[in-house]
């Protein structure tokens, strides 16, 4: 089981501090049923997290905001955005989908928990999570549905440049939503 990720980070004048990303499974039958949820962000733009996350993040999410200090504060708001982004587009409704109606749980190293308020008529545990922090200025989030009874997918990230070349991308996960016994590429 096997999904690669295409990205590039562009740096010419028309696209300044733009990436460009495409997954796609290796086939059909991978342990993944829906990819259409991906979402990367600048973390290195500076603004003032907390009127944003106090209107769209749900209690658990302002309250693990508001403890850490205000240094590292914009980056766990980058952190949750992208989940949150990746997470309502791979369900293909948007922001239909209140934002304060799931959270996402980040704060064991390495891991990614989903939340959903059973208003949202979904299953936490149908949906694969994976982060990248890329070159210290972007944060990668990938969100998947899961195959019955298939197997976790390997991920495996392509870095390309663009009309020149491409490479795998050795940097793994931050995190995921899956057990650390669960085998990923990196």
């Amino acid at each position: 089981m096997h999904l690669s990720c295409l990205f590039a980070i562009l740096v010419s004048a028309g696209y300044p501090n733009a990436l460009l990303m495409y997954c796609t499974p290796s086939s059909t039958k991978d342990g993944i049923k829906s990819m259409r949820g991906r979402k990367w962000e600048n973390v290195s733009r500076r603004l003032t997290v907390a009127p944003l996350a106090d209107h769209y993040f749900a209690n658990a999410e302002k309250g693990n905001l508001q403890s850490l200090p205000l240094s590292q504060q914009p980056f766990r708001f980058f952190e949750y955005w992208t989940l949150k982004e990746a997470y309502i587009k791979a369900r293909g409704m948007g922001l239909s989908i209140p934002l304060d109606r799931f959270s996402f749980d980040v704060t064991q190293a390495g891991r990614i928990d989903l939340h959903v308020d059973p208003c949202l008529e979904d299953d936490a545990e149908r949906w694969m999570f994976w982060q990248w922090s890329l070159d210290q200025d972007y944060l990668l989030a990938l969100c998947a549905q899961r195959n019955c009874n298939a197997a976790t997918p390997s991920v495996q990230l392509w870095r390309a440049l663009p009309l020149l070349t491409s490479q795998t991308e050795d940097t793994g996960p931050l995190r995921t939503s899956h057990s650390p016994s669960s085998k990923l590429a990196s």
